[in-house]
């Protein structure tokens, strides 16, 4: 090894040039020690030794815990190199007794950890191994299965030939393709073909362009209808894209209504339970008209007494002086008759 110091005066013979001394073999070979390095001439203090410990990484089992030991300096009683690497080797020993017993028993328990495999550990390279297996099996099992839909798709096609063949032609309609509730319920048993078939299906009904057909059938209602269907129900397509949020609903079912161009149908229908009522409302005021016209000429005291508490039953409170949003006036000429004396006998 290339010396890294040369010393103050050689003594006699002491170590051949380029070679390591018996001071440093022995503190190298000490277990605290890591490294052992030297020092450069600083200042006032002249070059000198020092070393690197493991105290500090076997604290845990006693150890004093120091990362490095002070460093030994030449001086008027240390001369040599060497003399500094003895007195480095005196200090280890007496102040790093208990640190030598700490290093072993670190060692002891690192190997008793290594040597102790927990079953349950992953195997990280094993499961690699079984991942890529289970790829290959699963992709030569795909391979499989098309060759053998591809088969069955070449066999269905001889039939469909056979009985074109062996049956008169008949044009299709759109009861051929079936409605929404005629769809097979088990979808977990359908395969492949059954898949294409009814995607197929359901896309070429999707293409049809609104307006372009006039007295359709109504679609089914109930559970398997086109509200509570399992897998094409409106119901279940609105909760899809609103997450539960009724405003938003609202606002998608608007949105849907004018991207259809459906507003003035749906207002109509809507419209209808509002002008019924507006009828029986309508109705009903013309029969409490008819009721105070018999008794408005009050023949009687008791005549006159009920025609002012009927009129009190729909007659609103007098609003501020030169309010435009009084119902005085507009029930007076509801009633024909003259808002003006009413208003001075409230």
């Amino acid at each position: 090894m290339k010396r890294a110091f040369e010393e103050t005066e050689e003594s006699d013979g002491e170590r051949a040039a380029g070679s390591d001394t018996a001071e440093e073999r022995a503190i190298r070979a000490m277990p605290i020690v890591t490294a052992l390095a030297y020092v450069r001439a600083v200042k006032d203090k002249a070059r000198g030794v020092r070393v690197t410990l493991t105290c500090y990484n076997c604290r845990e089992y006693g150890s004093c815990a120091k990362p490095q030991e002070a460093p030994i300096h030449l001086s008027k009683e240390r001369t040599t190199m060497r003399a500094c690497l003895q007195e480095l080797i005196k200090r280890l020993e007496e102040n790093h007794g208990n640190c030598a017993e700490a290093v072993a028993k670190k060692a002891a328990a690192d190997a008793a950890s290594a040597a102790t495999v927990d079953p349950d550990a992953p195997n990280v390279l094993q499961a690699m191994m079984q991942l890529q297996q289970a790829k290959s099996r699963a992709e030569a099992a795909n391979k499989l299965a098309l060759e053998a839909e591809k088969e069955r798709d070449a066999a269905e096609k001889a039939v469909e030939e056979l009985k074109r063949q062996l049956q008169p032609k008949r044009p299709r309609t759109d009861d051929d393709a079936g409605d929404a509730h005629e769809v097979l319920a088990e979808v977990e048993n359908w395969d492949l073909r059954d898949h294409r078939q009814q995607a197929t299906r359901v896309q070429n009904r999707r293409n049809v362009q609104l307006g372009s057909r006039q007295n359709q059938a109504q679609p089914r209602a109930g559970t398997d209808g086109f509200l509570h269907h399992k897998r094409l129900g409106l119901v279940g397509w609105i909760a899809y894209w609103c997450l539960g949020d009724s405003a938003l609903a609202g606002d998608i079912i608007v949105a849907l209504i004018k991207t259809l161009g459906l507003t003035e149908l749906v207002s109509d229908a809507l419209a209808s339970r509002k002008h019924k009522e507006a009828e029986t409302n309508a109705k009903i005021v013309d029969l409490f008209k008819e009721a105070l016209d018999e008794i408005k000429n009050c023949r009687t005291e008791q005549q006159r007494v009920e025609f002012h508490i009927a009129l009190a039953c729909v007659m609103p409170p007098r609003e501020a002086e030169g309010s435009k949003n009084g119902w005085i006036r507009p029930i007076c000429d509801r009633r024909g008759m003259a808002s003006e004396p009413w208003q001075n006998q409230r």
